[in-house]
């Protein structure tokens, strides 16, 4: 099965912006139709993280890589840029990240709220080391759906190389780094914490555990343009 390519852009805003109110909003709601209309754009999601409101997120999901080069390439890219750069205090984030086919992303960035969770590894790891304990993860969160409350988990390896200061050498703030992707929908925040400190919890974290050298988290309640 073919892979899914999503390009993972995280936007750090302008303190105080709003992008429900205003010429901010106006700005966010003549941007992502842009890339929306594009050939190859399957869905865009997007929100701000509830732990840092400053940045905001969107999800892509491209029929391909290259139906996104496609688009940076357009004529529209341009516009498109410069529309999203009036609100920004800082260059986008931007990657891609390729996942299996067999994990939909649909129902996670779907649900009330979105974990999103990032595992940083050496850049020598192999990426099939990851993959058996990555599906035996998958299969263990779908069996503790009811008890969890977990709605739906995606995730891949991302296409651009990483940092992370986990992996620094002596005398750097950051090291080169390998990132896995994860998306896990939630009915709420609480839901997800009361879990993360319950025993199921210990059946299914070794799992994801080993290999990585540093990891990140944070929640965001996407809205699907």
């Amino acid at each position: 099965m073919t892979n899914q390519t999503l390009e993972i852009a995280l936007l750090t805003l302008k303190p105080g912006t709003d992008l429900t109110v205003g010429d901010a909003k106006a700005v966010w709601d003549e941007a992502l139709p842009i890339i929306s209309s594009q050939k190859g754009c399957n869905a865009v999601y997007y929100g701000r993280q509830t732990e840092n409101p400053d940045i905001a997120q969107f999800v892509v999901d491209w029929e391909s890589l290259d139906a996104h080069k496609a688009f940076a390439a357009s004529p529209a890219y341009g516009p498109f840029l410069g529309k999203i750069a009036t609100l920004l205090a800082a260059p986008p984030q931007v990657f891609h990240l390729s996942v299996p086919a067999e994990y939909p992303t649909s129902v996670p960035l779907s649900a009330p709220v979105t974990e999103c969770l990032s595992l940083y590894f050496d850049p020598s790891y192999e990426n099939a080391d990851f993959n058996s304990n990555w599906a035996k993860f998958v299969k263990r969160a779908y069996e503790l759906e009811k008890e969890s409350g977990g709605i739906g988990v995606t995730g891949g390896f991302s296409l651009e190389p990483h940092k992370h200061k986990n992996l620094a050498a002596e005398g750097e703030e950051e090291g080169a780094a390998k990132l896995f992707g994860i998306f896990i929908g939630w009915p709420s925040i609480e839901k997800h914490l009361e879990f993360r400190n319950s025993e199921a919890m210990t059946t299914i974290r070794p799992y994801i555990q080993e290999g990585p050298k540093g990891m990140s988290v944070y929640h965001v309640a996407f809205k699907k343009l």
